[in-house]
């Protein structure tokens, strides 16, 4: 059973973890920090078709895109290398794209 941490002013939704099965990660960190290690949210402000994101998580992600409505879109991704992709639609669009 890991050992508790006990601390003071951490958000209950995001506890404190034990990282010692993780050895790239800081040894504290709360499942919030995690969460920023192996996800990123790209905006893309400017309506475009083409979309370049560079994540910088160092493997190829999953991605969820949604267009300035709110709706899921489909498209087609290019993933550059572990640290950039590219997506594809078939019309314009702003929005964002979820990646883990």
């Amino acid at each position: 059973m890991p050992e508790f941490y006990p601390e003071t002013n951490v958000d209950p939704l995001y506890p404190v973890i034990d990282t010692d099965f993780l050895p790239a990660v800081p040894q504290r960190v709360t499942s919030k920090q995690v969460v920023s290690l192996v996800s990123y949210t790209h905006t893309q402000s400017a309506t475009s078709s083409q979309w370049t994101v560079t994540h910088n998580l160092g493997f190829k992600p999953n991605v969820t895109v949604f267009n300035s409505a709110g709706d899921i879109v489909e498209g087609h991704i290019i993933h550059n290398s572990i640290n950039q992709l590219t997506l594809q639609f078939s019309a314009t669009m702003s929005g964002v794209a979820q990646l883990s």
